[in-house]
């Protein structure tokens, strides 16, 4: 079946459809390895192979998953991040769709949405130095004209957690993944790792990078599929993705998930802690981050993390930001919220990092 391309997060703040408790699971196991097969997840749910198919083409023609995309490290690349927020006055529906529009163009930014809170616009950047962040940011102030407030920005160190649902809905599902090195969906070697600012660089060959690329679009592509598009055998291609997931180009592949369809809404937390904080400290807050939140970032600025969090209403996501808090009293000096109501673009390879990988 060929999958639709949407937007993650593309729909009315609050809509919810009702999904049973087989599928939360089946979503539970793809949100590990969007590349896992429908074989896999009957044999792993104890339902026919047909009956999976039906449940999980509901769920894209339902708008519940979106997509699937390879989380490439821009790092390796010879890419860095940064985050970019945006304050603007009051403008015509006109004029914010023609930005929407080119947010959703710019061919370095690999996420891009709007909010509610401090900021009505929030923008992850890919860049190749200063000077090119700087022409960047320029472009930006010009697009936005007079009706700019403000346009801060926070560069990213490293990324810690990069799932689209927390790690503990995958335990909480009763789910184990068991790998196989014969798994087409490379689960045995994918673990995840940080990717962080200072990788080893990989130059990609003009293989490579169609292989990123293809799977940057769609990461749940069959081998043949992919042999087919770059011109080559299946053996190559899977030796080459093999290599790609061992130097830290790829780090995993991950389902778009539309989180408002069940039930929950998308947060963002920006964190300040306390100095001279002891590394094994600093490593257990780390380790808590990475299993409680989806999307966690380790940045240099004002914020010393900006994380992503899906919470089901106001109130649970307060009693999370207050567990957090109580747990980590010593460590957690200031912290700000930002509600996130629409993305208008998801990747981990922008077309600025495909032609100049």
């Amino acid at each position: 079946m060929k999958e639709k391309k949407s937007l993650v997060l593309y729909t009315k703040f609050g809509t919810h459809l009702k999904i049973d408790n087989r599928d939360i699971k089946m979503i539970a196991i793809l949100s590990e390895d969007a590349r896992i097969n429908h074989t896999y997840l009957a044999q792993s749910l104890n339902l026919s192979k047909d009956t999976i198919r039906y449940r999980y083409e509901k769920l894209v023609k339902n708008d519940v998953l979106t997509g699937n995309i390879a989380i490439i490290n821009p790092f390796a690349l010879g890419f860095e991040l940064c985050w970019a927020f945006i304050r603007m006055n009051i403008i015509s529906e006109e004029k914010e769709s023609e930005l929407h529009h080119y947010f959703f163009e710019h061919k370095f930014t690999l996420w891009g949405g709007t909010a509610l809170g401090n900021y009505d616009y929030a923008m992850l950047i890919t860049f190749k130095n200063n000077t090119h962040l700087r022409e960047i940011l320029d472009e930006i102030k010009g697009k936005c004209g007079n009706a700019l407030i403000t346009l801060e920005t926070v560069s990213v160190i490293s990324i810690i957690s990069y799932r689209n649902i927390p790690k503990k809905m995958l335990t909480e599902s009763g789910i184990t993944i068991h790998r196989k090195k014969a798994d087409p969906s490379f689960g045995d070697l994918l673990e995840r790792p940080v990717l962080i600012s200072g990788d080893n660089k990989i130059k990609l060959d003009k293989l490579d990078n169609q292989l990123v690329y293809e799977l940057s679009l769609n990461s749940k592509q069959e081998l043949i599929q992919l042999a087919q598009k770059t011109k080559t055998n299946i053996n190559k291609v899977k030796y080459r993705i093999r290599n790609l997931i061992r130097n830290k180009v790829i780090g995993s592949f991950n389902p778009l998930i539309n989180i408002p369809y069940l039930g929950f809404n998308a947060f963002a937390i920006f964190l300040e802690l306390q100095f001279n904080i002891g590394i094994k400290r600093i490593n257990m807050f780390e380790s808590f981050l990475k299993e409680a939140f989806p999307y966690v970032f380790k940045t240099n600025g004002e914020w010393d993390y900006i994380m992503f969090v899906a919470a089901k209403d106001l109130f649970e996501f307060y009693h999370m930001l207050l567990a957090m808090r109580n747990t980590y009293y010593d460590l957690v000096k200031d912290f700000a919220t930002l509600t996130i109501i629409k993305d208008f673009k998801f990747t981990f390879f922008s077309e600025g990092m495909k032609t100049n990988a």
